[in-house]
């Protein structure tokens, strides 16, 4: 009786022990959580945005006339002086053919100088046998007066007419010549391609008229008129917009020439950025496949925004942002004119400010929290105020302490009360 009781009684205190060990058998193990220890230290957040390089002063060359613009022999990035490098020539242009109607309209219009300018002729024999006669009449009256036998009023009317028909003569022999040259437009009207202006002379000559003296062939070009390019400033020719052999008109652009040592970034940075920039701001440049990072100063920010689309459809504001280099020149001057730049523009730094990785921060009732690891490993929910921020870290103003233990990246497991287990802190130490 007295071995079923000590059994019995043994049997109840094993099932009461196993009773007692199966909650912690079965609960789910402590959450493995990665922390971050809380410190202070420097801080600064910048703005980023992608740039390209540019001369500051380009000057683009336009045609000064209108032309066919010989083949461009200098090359991009050739050195030229301003007043004596000659980019290129500008030849005067052929004339252009016509058809049927203006050929009939043009022949007729040769017609009608040629025409007017025979009645000239004519006019000059009217006028010659007129002048001839009152010379003549002249003389007459002139030995009359002479013997007495002539009044004085018919010798003075005698000359006046005498004058009279001199001035008619230089009148007609002025309108033969001023027909002539129509008749010269007329015919050049009538010029193609194929014919230069050295052929005009003989054209004039046809009809025996003086055309040669008008037009002698010793003030006339044995080729098309040429008219040189020149580089009106001194540096470097930066693009050939116009290359081969092509015709241009007044005013068409032609080339880009600067001095590729005077560099500036653009950055076309958006609006709500560009209002935290400041000039004199430090700005840190990379991406530019050179070894080193460069660095540079704001030297302006425009006042004038505009609108520009994104890769994705999106109308945004833009303000264009421009920065010096302030590095020693021969580091940044392997770039050129138009080069890719990845900019960062600090816009605000301290040298001692609480901070909390960004990871750690969740939103909860338009609150920022952290979860806090107590001492007995369990976890603690905090609402912090948050000041500055980058793309890394928080400042926090309020809510936390120098040396507090935050959880990275908090997933749904975690809750006010909650054990876990932490892994190690970044520096190796065990945070328990």
């Amino acid at each position: 009786m007295r071995v079923s009781l000590n059994r019995t009684l043994f049997l109840g205190i094993a099932a009461v022990a196993i009773i007692a060990a199966l909650p912690p058998l079965l609960a789910p193990p402590p959450s493995l959580i990665d922390l971050h220890l809380v410190t202070r230290g420097s801080m600064q957040v910048s703005v980023a945005e992608e740039g390209r390089t540019r001369v500051k002063d380009i000057y683009t060359v336009s045609a000064p006339i209108s032309g066919r613009l010989q083949r461009v022999e200098l090359d991009a990035g050739d050195p030229v002086e301003a007043g004596v490098t000659v980019l290129t020539q500008i030849v005067a242009p052929q004339p252009r053919f016509h058809d049927l109607r203006e050929t009939t309209e043009l022949q007729a219009r040769l017609a009608s100088a040629e025409a007017q300018r025979d009645l000239a002729a004519a006019d000059i024999e009217r006028a010659r046998a007129e002048l001839a006669f009152a010379e003549a009449d002249l003389a007459r009256n002139q030995e009359l007066a002479n013997k007495g036998a002539a009044a004085r009023r018919a010798h003075e009317l005698a000359q006046m007419d005498m004058r009279t028909k001199r001035a008619a003569l230089v009148v007609a022999q002025n309108n033969l010549a001023a027909k002539t040259a129509e008749v010269a437009v007329a015919k050049a009207e009538l010029l193609a391609p194929d014919r230069g202006i050295t052929d005009l002379p003989i054209a004039l000559d046809r009809n025996g008229i003086n055309a040669a003296a008008l037009y002698p062939a010793s003030e006339l070009p044995a080729s098309p008129p040429t008219s040189p390019v020149l580089a009106p400033i001194s540096g470097v020719l930066l693009r050939k917009i116009v290359e081969s052999e092509t015709s241009v008109t007044v005013g068409d652009s032609l080339f880009d020439l600067g001095d590729p040592t005077k560099l500036e970034v653009l950055i076309e940075m958006l609006s709500e950025d560009a209002v935290k920039v400041q000039v004199g701001a430090v700005a840190l440049l990379n991406g530019t496949g050179i070894d080193s990072d460069l660095h540079g100063i704001v030297r302006r920010v425009e006042p004038y925004g505009f609108t520009k689309v994104s890769a994705l459809g999106i109308e945004e504001q833009r303000v264009n942002v421009i920065v010096d280099f302030s590095d020693y020149a021969p580091v940044w001057q392997r770039l050129g004119h138009g080069y890719r730049v990845d900019v960062s523009i600090v816009v605000w730094q301290a040298a001692d400010v609480l901070k909390v990785p960004l990871g750690a921060l969740f939103r909860q009732r338009n609150n920022w929290f952290v979860y806090v690891l107590e001492a007995d490993d369990s976890v603690s929910s905090r609402a912090v105020e948050i000041g500055h921020t980058n793309s890394l870290e928080a400042e926090v103003l309020a809510g936390l302490n120098d040396g507090a233990r935050v959880i990275l990246h908090p997933s749904d497991q975690i809750a006010d009360g909650t054990r876990v287990t932490p892994r190690a802190l970044p520096d190796g130490d065990d945070t328990r």
